[in-house]
């Protein structure tokens, strides 16, 4: 009787076997490594010097090529362009989630791979703008991004976002529960 069941135990065993490969991979990029220099002062200029950068899922689609921009401390800017152009994968290199295939990224002259990347997780806040919000409440959503902080720090952490405002627009406030992309 299990012999005709056969076929879908073999399936199910190579997929089983794909996944555990992909669930048993390390990073390139460890998170939780604490070594690398930390800046006594962060001042926060940004480099990127000659860089060349494919997804490792798209190795033949070049994303950044020959990219140069020095973006002195204090200073803002905009990355205008079109969708696929590079903008947000210059702040993930930033950031590494990335490493770029040639040239340096740079945070007040030192290579990013040099800093501890807790560190540079630390440093910088970033609105993205894929949007990620959990079946929490607004302040706990928040949170996500620094779970021990304080109320003040919460408050002004959405005021940074400019969501302040429309957060106290709710019903409960910052209590409210997010239950979708729509709100109450």
């Amino acid at each position: 009787m299990a012999l005709p069941e056969i076929k879908y135990f073999t399936e199910a065993s190579v997929a089983a076997t794909g996944i555990l490969e992909k669930i048993s991979r390390n990073p390139l990029i460890d998170a939780e490594d604490m070594s690398g220099t930390i800046l006594e002062k962060a001042r926060g200029e940004l480099g990127f010097e000659n860089i060349k950068f494919t997804y490792p899922s798209q190795p033949d689609t070049v994303v950044l090529s020959d990219f140069n921009l020095v973006v002195p401390a204090g200073q803002t800017v905009a990355l205008v362009g079109s969708s696929g152009c590079g903008k947000s994968t210059a702040i993930s290199l930033v950031q590494r989630f990335y490493d770029a295939d040639q040239g340096v990224v740079k945070i007040d002259g030192v290579d990013v791979k040099k800093l501890q990347l807790k560190w540079i997780r630390r440093k910088m806040g970033l609105v993205s703008q894929d949007h990620a919000l959990f079946g929490t409440t607004a302040r706990e959503n928040i949170m996500f991004g620094k779970p021990d902080a304080t109320m003040e720090e919460v408050i002004a952490a959405a005021m940074a976002a400019n969501a302040h405002n429309f957060i106290r627009q709710l019903r409960d406030g910052y209590e409210t529960k997010v239950k979708s992309s729509k709100y109450p």
